[in-house]
């Protein structure tokens, strides 16, 4: 009863006991929960599942079962908890006994995270995308510098001075269009 984790028992996918914390977390009265179908209780996009591992566990096929999930309610946003299951006798009947603690929390960074890797993904190819068109963009002004640079360097004591002088031009105006 002390337990800040709600703590509940399961008989034949039924509630037959839940402490304070499962009261307070779940938002539903003690008298309420016990008797309680755990699918009227939480989430599951497989109710047929969540009954499965409560049986498996019993019939001893899996000796402990975690998970996350999430309650049901009238909640604007989910509520989710770790749940963690054992096999138990419980006042002479085969039953399990259920710790939740509430990862609300925690599920909510989670989806921060995986938003801001998203928004940083997303970045990261914009990012890519520029400098491929700076890239593109340079390769243009740089083969001319480069080509004029390499006539220059190769064939400088062949070439005249106005053959000079215009590769000089050249170059000058590759430069500035590169600055620019």
């Amino acid at each position: 009863e002390n337990a800040n984790e709600a703590i509940f028992v399961v008989h034949h996918n039924k509630i037959v006991f839940a402490n304070t914390a499962c009261e307070q977390i779940s938002g539903i009265a003690g008298h309420e929960l016990n008797g309680m179908q755990l699918c009227d209780v939480f989430q599951t996009e497989d109710p047929e599942k969540l009954i499965q591992q409560q049986t498996d566990l019993i019939s001893s096929k899996i000796k402990f079962f975690s998970g996350e999930i999430a309650l049901k309610g009238d909640h604007k946003e989910n509520r989710w908890l770790l749940l963690s299951s054992v096999p138990i006798i419980w006042n002479s009947l085969p039953c399990t006994l259920n710790m939740a603690a509430e990862i609300t929390e925690r599920k909510r960074a989670e989806e921060t995270i995986i938003q801001k890797n998203k928004e940083l993904q997303n970045l990261n190819a914009t990012k890519d995308k520029f400098f491929s068109i700076i890239a593109h963009d340079l390769r243009g002004p740089f083969s001319a510098f480069l080509g004029s640079t390499e006539l220059m360097a190769e064939e400088l004591t062949s070439l005249s001075f106005d053959d000079i002088k215009q590769l000089s031009k050249s170059m000058q105006k590759s430069a500035s269009t590169l600055y620019r």
